[in-house]
Parts: C-alpha cells; structure tokens; sequence
C-alpha cells in the first residue's frame, strides 16, 4: 500500500495566485537585434549601479530578473535554471531570479483551444466531455488545463505550448550560438 504521504494532491485552483493572460505576438524579425540592445541596457544599467554603489546582489538580481522577465522564453528559462546556482551566485541574487519559476503569464482560452484542435485533428469535444475555460498553471512556454476525457471519464491535465515560442527559441539559440562563437 502506497504511504499517504507519497500519493499526489489534488489540483486546487483556488491555492494558485492569479493568472494573467495576455495576447499573444508573433516573433520579430528584428528579434535578435532587440534582445542585444536589451542586453546592452542591462550591462549599462548594472554599470550604473556599481559607479552609484548601489550594486547589492538583491538589486542587481531584481534587474536581471526584470531583463529575463522582459525577454521571456529562453531567457526565462536561463533565469530559472541560474537561480539554482548557489555555488555561483549570492542567495540574495538566486533568490530574486527564482521568482522567475512562477511569474509566467498565459495566453487566451481560445487561442489554446485553437491549437489544441490543430494538434487532435478535430474540434476539443470530441475527446472531452470537460474542458476548463482557464488554465490552471502556466510556465514560460505553455499552460496547462484540467480536462476530463470523453470516453474514458477521468480527469486529465492538458499542456499546451504557447503559440510563437519554437520561433522564439530559435532565434534566441541562434544568438547564444553565434555569442559564444564569437567568444570561442
């Protein structure tokens, strides 16, 4: 027998902050050229603080994280995973850039559905009897419904990914590719 300890809980909605949703915009094509003048904003911006200083790991975590925040995608991403690095950054910087795991905004019902509909081959109720009208989770490249399946009659969670966010990926990896290139 399985501890109680062990067993999952149960999805609560109302535990969850609330979720912002915001429309989506497809990828610039001026992304790449965007990205290096927010990144030079960013390095001018933590030279400031070090002249003034004003350069504390707390501030200048909560600048990167605004920068990660602004670009989103891959950047939220590197943000997160460079929030676990205590080994490498002070607790004040990593606890600013953890903040990152749950700042996530979605994007709207429709448009998932939408995109759903695309990947199943045929309209969302066909396979589910119960399909929530608003996520109840989001990361920073998808979100996540409860949806109950129409033969089977249980509870499932359905992940979808935000609509642009393999095009922004690989512009974004196109310039890490082409930094560390430039670096090598």
């Amino acid at each position: 027998m399985l501890s109680p300890a062990l067993t999952p809980t149960r999805l609560d909605p109302s535990r969850r902050g609330r979720i912002v949703i915001v429309d989506v915009q497809p990828v610039s094509r001026f992304r790449t050229v965007t990205t290096v003048v927010t990144f030079l904003g960013l390095i001018r911006r933590l030279l400031w603080l070090r002249l003034r200083g004003r350069a504390e790991s707390q501030v200048v975590g909560q600048t990167v994280r605004e920068t990660f925040e602004h670009l989103g995608g891959l950047w939220l991403k590197a943000g997160q995973l460079l929030s676990l690095r205590v080994d490498l950054f002070s607790k004040e910087f990593c606890q600013e850039l953890a903040q990152l795991q749950n700042r996530s905004s979605g994007f709207p019902t429709p448009i998932a559905r939408q995109i759903l509909e695309q990947e199943l081959g045929a309209p969302v109720d066909q396979f589910f009897d119960e399909f929530a009208p608003q996520p109840f989770a989001v990361a920073s490249i998808g979100q996540v419904y409860r949806a109950r399946l129409r033969r089977e009659q249980v509870y499932v969670a359905v992940k979808i990914q935000k609509p642009f966010s393999d095009q922004l990926f690989a512009r974004d990896m196109m310039l890490i590719k082409w930094i560390v290139r430039l670096l090598a």
